[in-house]
């Protein structure tokens, strides 16, 4: 059986258009991961891994 990825996950609580919108969000100068994973209603460190690539890699 193939694994799910993204919002296809039983657990995702974001989607593809809310990882985007994070990824433009963090940037220098701009928001901070706290603030950002407070909006969105995830962990800081989500948010790291998202803005880093390390998680939801298969989205641009």
């Amino acid at each position: 059986m193939p694994q799910l990825r993204g919002e296809h996950h039983y657990a995702a609580k974001i989607n593809a258009e809310d990882v985007r919108s994070i990824r433009t969000l963090y940037l220098p100068g701009s928001s901070t991961m706290p603030g950002i994973a407070a909006d969105f209603g995830i962990s800081t460190q989500q948010v790291s891994n998202i803005v880093n690539g390390k998680a939801w890699k298969h989205i641009d």
